[in-house]
């Protein structure tokens, strides 16, 4: 699952960031990533951390900067952006950003290898061994907080987790200059294989930031009974990159596509009900070929798309597009029917008044606790359309084809089954409930606009 497996798995984490194409062209870029983050570390080493620090201020990216009011420095990485650029829309308050990817890798010129690792880095902050080490990491984040808030007066620093081994120097530095360090998690349970990640991983774990954010109720449970925070300290807002569905689902759209997400990858659980699936969707297009129904296989990106025109052996029918580009906030509410599996596209699916197909077969049930959406819970059947069969798939190809699949107008219980993971605020979005939790929490004035505007100048 993994669009859902964000959850403890770093393994996309730098892929995302510094990702290539497949292929002879995909390993010479990952060469040459993999030389980029040498070269950072490489240079922090050499330069040591105060002049390491002003070369990392350099990378300050001023988002939506205006003199006059509050800022807050955000360690950005995927996904998290999203929230960022949502944040940034409203414009109340000044959202810049440093990449905590870059921070991390020129860190690693001074930590050791069981000082990087995500949550447990924590057992090393008191060892005598790593002492000289931690030190090296607080100067360098204080210097670069110290450059930043220099040219843009900080209130507050933001984060997208509570257990980043990159980000506990600037946790550090952030209360030696009296600023707040906040977390909007970028974590979000999904599945009860999720839930036991979290209670495992955390037992031990104590959160030494200000506050946290999460964007659903689930979450903050888990958070409470694993012990990583205080009951004071953690507050559900929703997701504020959810926030563009509001607005997606709310927007009259001319249905007239059929929508497969894939979920060929393994790591969906499921890859040979995927390749029945596409099969099935093929011969529909086939049979359908008169109707003016576009069909269309959402791939998770390049590679993804590679092996499903592979299994195709390359060959497409005409009416079927292929694509890793397309918004899926443009595509669902085009969708007549959207087919998928346990994946956070189907999850947005949710949003629309699209049907959604799902497989409840012997290799999906196998999942287990790593199924997003359950057959045999009561909701999940109100709102998703389970198939068995083949045939049951076919039949509803064909039918949303013909026009003849009406849009749902279960918006209630699909609601309901949304707020399971995620909250949604009573009034107003989620990103504005973000910026209250933040906004609340600054203790620091904002600069008066005319020095802000000399530092800035």
């Amino acid at each position: 699952m993994p669009e859902g497996a964000s959850l403890m798995e770093q393994v996309g984490d730098l892929g995302r960031w510094f990702a290539g194409a497949g292929g002879v062209q995909g390993a010479a870029q990952r060469l040459l990533d993999r030389q980029k983050r040498n070269g950072l570390k490489w240079a922090a080493g050499l330069l040591r951390p105060k002049a390491a620090a002003a070369v990392a201020a350099t990378r300050l990216e001023p988002g939506n900067f205006r003199a006059g009011r509050s800022t807050v420095l955000c360690l950005t990485r995927p996904h998290f952006s999203l929230d960022v650029e949502q944040l940034r829309k409203l414009d109340n308050v000044n959202w810049i950003g440093l990449n905590l990817i870059m921070l991390g890798e020129m860190q690693r010129a001074w930590a050791q290898p069981r000082m990087q690792q995500q949550t447990f880095y924590q057992a090393t902050l008191n060892d005598a061994s790593c002492a000289a080490d931690w030190q090296r990491m607080n100067a360098f984040a204080l210097g670069v907080l110290r450059r930043i808030d220099h040219r843009y007066p900080l209130s507050a620093l933001l984060c997208a987790n509570i257990d980043y081994w990159q980000a506990e120097s600037f946790r550090h530095a952030s209360h030696q200059l009296g600023l707040p360090f906040l977390v909007l998690s970028r974590e979000n349970l999904l599945t009860r294989y999720d839930e036991k990640l979290i209670l495992e991983r955390y037992r031990g774990f104590r959160f030494q930031g200000d506050a946290v954010a999460v964007f659903g109720e689930w979450m903050r449970e888990a958070l409470l009974r694993a012990g990583a925070v205080r009951p004071e300290q953690i507050v559900v807002t929703g997701a504020p990159r959810l926030d563009v569905w509001n607005r997606a689902a709310a927007t009259e759209a001319r249905r007239d596509c059929v929508v497969l997400i894939s979920f060929a990858d393994p790591n969906y659980y499921a890859p040979e009900t995927f390749r029945v699936t596409l099969q099935r969707f093929l011969a529909a297009a086939l049979r359908n070929a008169d109707s003016p129904v576009r069909f269309v296989i959402k791939a998770k990106g390049k590679e993804d798309g590679q092996m499903i025109l592979a299994m195709c052996e390359g060959r497409l029918p005409p009416n079927v597009a292929l694509t890793g580009d397309a918004s899926l906030e443009e595509l669902l509410p085009q969708a007549r029917l959207v087919v998928g599996f346990n994946s956070m596209a189907v999850f947005d699916a949710l949003f629309t008044c699209a049907p959604v197909a799902t497989p409840d077969m012997p290799e999906t049930r196998a999942a287990n606790d790593s199924l997003m959406f359950d057959p045999h819970d009561a909701l999940c059947r109100d709102v998703l359309r389970f198939y068995r069969q083949r045939e049951e798939l076919d039949s509803l190809l064909d039918s949303a084809s013909k026009g003849a699949l009406a849009a749902e107008q279960n918006g209630e219980q699909r609601r309901r089954l949304i707020g399971r993971f995620v909250h949604f605020p009573v009034a107003g979005s989620a990103t504005e409930s973000v910026e209250r939790f933040v906004v609340d929490r600054i203790r620091r004035p904002p600069a008066p606009e005319g020095e802000a505007a000399r530092r800035v100048a």
